[in-house]
Parts: structure tokens; C-alpha cells; sequence
């Protein structure tokens, strides 16, 4: 995955989170996976993700023609109904770029520098907001 594919991806969902009235609260793009933080007001989290992934798959076999499946396995989800698990996984979603193997036993500052210049991340719209 490169920038090339991470801002098509970043693309795909913003058109998709439109289609289906879903509100994004995080995401993260990492080289092997991704995690989306989501709410869907109307519970077609199935319908979503699969034009979502559809998509992005098409535009994957296309740009390198290539066939087969992209995504191992059905997505994963889970039901956030309390507040502090909703922040709880806003965190793990944002500091998943420093929870790498490379990043383990980096010092402190070097997580931090990581995390101020990951792209593919919301974690740069959280800082911006609180800074309003």
C-alpha cells in the first residue's frame, strides 16, 4: 500500500460514509490492515463495508492487474455502547502506528514524532480540533 492507494482508499470511504449515511469517528491505515471507527445510524454496517472493500478492491486490481482477493476474511466488528469503550478504542485506533514491531522499543519522543507525521491517520483531525 502506497500513498497512491491509501488516498484512494481515503477517497472510497469518503464517497461510501456519504452513500450510506455513516459517521466516521477514527481510522487508521496501516501496511497490512486498517481500522475504522464508525457509526451507522441505520445498521448496514455489511452493506457498507462491502462496497467499501468492493471498490477499493476493483481499484487495486486494476492499477496492478492483478485478480483474487485483497481482504483475508470477513471484516471484524463490534458494538460500542458505552462512551469510555468508544475512547478506549479511539486510542488504540491512533497510537496503532507505534504499536508496530519497528516502533517497540523506540524511545518515548520517537513514538511521538511517529504519530505528529503519520499520514493515514485521524489522529491529525483530533489535534487540529482541540486546537480551535
Amino acid at each position: 500500500m502506497d500513498d497512491r492507494d491509501c488516498t484512494r482508499y481515503l477517497e472510497i470511504l469518503e464517497e461510501t460514509l456519504e452513500i450510506y449515511d455513516v459517521i466516521l469517528y477514527a481510522y487508521v491505515l496501516m501496511g497490512n490492515h486498517l481500522h475504522l471507527l464508525i457509526k451507522t445510524p441505520e445498521a448496514k454496517v455489511f452493506d457498507f463495508m462491502k462496497r467499501l472493500h468492493l471498490t477499493y478492491t476493483s481499484y487495486i486490481h486494476h492499477r496492478y492487474r492483478r485478480t483474487g482477493h485483497l481482504f483475508q476474511g470477513r471484516f471484524k466488528s463490534s458494538l460500542v455502547e458505552e462512551e469510555r469503550y468508544l475512547v478506549a478504542l479511539s486510542r488504540y485506533i491512533h497510537l496503532n502506528p507505534v504499536r508496530v514491531r519497528c516502533m517497540r522499543t523506540k524511545p518515548i519522543q520517537n513514538k511521538i514524532n511517529h504519530l505528529n507525521t503519520y499520514r493515514w491517520s485521524s489522529l491529525e483531525g483530533y489535534r487540529k480540533g482541540r486546537k480551535q
